[in-house]
């Protein structure tokens, strides 16, 4: 056909054809978080897990709330939403019901988990109510006396952080790690609940990227400390686990990324790695 025009066709079959002639760019993002770059790592642990499975919140569970032995998902409480909520004391599978139909929204897992490092923000670590020498039950009852005091001041809502028992926080409390933390604290020198945004050569992340290529990562580093000669640097997990090596498969890059970004930006040297699990109730080091 005369009327064709040839040269228009073949810039639209050029364009249609178009091969980008750098796939191993693909994934490359400007920016990305701690938690992002953590999910490889952490899917490879749970996949070697048999036990990470979905927990079911029974029906006792989604009438009487659900308290710190029992949270949303045993791969853990970065998975967000990741909640199969079913009521199965009969054995069927009942319809769906989305939380915010509900007339009571219940407690789950990845609430649970912001309710605990809330608390563990809040707290002074002061040396005379937390330091050595006080006993476990002066413990609760100085977390008690704490919390009371966030309430009237209007720094949080009851509501939020009552799924946290006060006994669950002086165990922590009674650990070489807060007790770190507690000396720390008296010498200005612990900082928690720490935001960051921190350049990266980008092959770090995959080695098919250019190095001369920068990703942006941001993240928010639960708590670290420094002492005479480095810092410390600990983080809190509510993940429902049975032994400590499964935490460190999860989050030992999570850990090592936050390293990477204290030492970038406070040209010390990160001596010690720790996980809390409220779990377990120990203290882990990586």
């Amino acid at each position: 056909n005369s009327f064709v025009d040839t040269s228009l066709e073949e810039k639209l079959q050029a364009k249609l054809n178009y091969i980008y002639p750098h796939p191993e760019l693909k994934g490359l993002t400007v920016k990305t978080t701690v938690s992002e770059l953590k999910k490889p790592g952490y899917e490879e642990a749970a996949n070697r897990d048999e036990s990470n499975e979905l927990v079911i919140v029974t029906e006792r569970h989604l009438w009487n709330g659900i308290d710190e032995n029992t949270e949303a998902t045993s791969v853990g409480d970065s998975l967000d939403n990741c909640v199969e909520v079913q009521a199965h004391s009969v054995g069927v599978k009942d319809p769906y019901i989305p939380r915010f139909m509900s007339q009571t929204e219940k407690l789950l897992g990845t609430q649970y988990g912001t309710a605990v490092h809330k608390v563990c923000e809040l707290l002074s670590f002061d040396e005379g109510k937390f330091g050595e020498g006080i006993s476990f039950t002066e413990l609760v009852e100085n977390v008690k006396a704490e919390r009371q005091q966030w309430i009237s001041e209007g720094r949080v809502v009851k509501a939020d952080i009552e799924c946290v028992k006060d006994k669950k926080i002086a165990k922590f409390l009674e650990t070489s790690l807060a007790k770190r933390m507690v000396k720390a604290a008296a010498n200005d020198k612990l900082y928690k609940e720490q935001p960051f945004v921190i350049g990266r050569p980008a092959n770090e992340f995959d080695v098919n990227f250019p190095e001369e290529e920068t990703m942006l990562v941001q993240g928010v580093i639960d708590v670290f400390f420094i002492e005479d000669d480095g810092i410390v640097l600990a983080d809190y997990k509510t993940d429902k686990v049975e032994r400590p090596q499964q935490l460190i498969e999860r989050y030992k890059k999570q850990l090592e990324n936050y390293e990477k970004a204290l030492v970038q930006l406070t040209n010390l040297t990160v001596k010690e790695r720790y996980i809390y699990s409220f779990r377990l109730e120990q203290e882990i080091q990586l």
